[in-house]
């Protein structure tokens, strides 16, 4: 079943990739941008036979990422390319110092932070907005809230994440998404008060 999988993966990320590079060739177009790492193989592709400058936008460690997901050897393989092609890109654009200092070691020259955090002050709710929500989920005035609202995937760690919650009462969890951990949040919503599934 491993292996059908992974098959089909790769297959459907060649072809994927191919269709990439195939319709570059009919375009016009300035600069190539690779958003993560399973795209970035194509951009290169595409770069190389433009001309055009390849731009990488990593947001995360890629590899890391999918640890624990994928088996070790594959997890190591995904890190290599991406080394291999990060020394070739024009500029890397990532969202911080920490993955910046390790994109410089692994041998990218050109890397900047565009942080994707913002200014509170830009976008702290209304006070009387955020106490009927905190009342509407059970919240306490004064309960720490951490809100969690994307892909519930394995490499989330989702787990990790209703652990440390766990019995802290002055912690609330609001959490919102879907997928393969799904079932486990909406278990630990259904038995803890500070949990809140939307």
């Amino acid at each position: 079943l491993f292996a059908t999988s992974l098959n089909l993966l790769v297959g459907y990320t060649g072809l994927v990739s191919f269709a990439m590079i195939a319709r570059a060739a009919r375009r016009s177009f300035d600069v190539v941008h690779a958003h993560d790492m399973d795209t970035l193989p194509a951009a290169y592709v595409i770069s190389r036979r433009s001309g055009k400058p390849l731009i990488y936008d990593s947001h995360e460690d890629y590899a890391g990422m999918l640890h624990g997901t994928i088996p070790g050897w594959m997890e190591q393989a995904i890190r290599r390319l991406e080394t291999m092609l990060v020394r070739r890109t024009d500029l890397l654009i990532t969202v911080g110092e920490t993955l910046r200092r390790q994109f410089e070691a692994r041998g990218c020259e050109r890397c900047v932070v565009i942080g994707n955090w913002k200014r509170l002050s830009e976008y702290r709710p209304d006070v009387d907005v955020r106490r009927r929500i905190r009342r509407e989920l059970g919240i306490p005035e004064n309960a720490v809230v951490v809100a969690y609202i994307a892909n519930l995937g394995r490499e989330r760690r989702i787990a990790e994440l209703l652990e440390a919650v766990g019995d802290r009462t002055e912690v609330h969890l609001v959490i919102g998404g879907t997928g393969f951990q799904e079932q486990a949040v909406r278990q630990a919503a259904a038995a803890s008060r500070n949990i809140h599934y939307l």
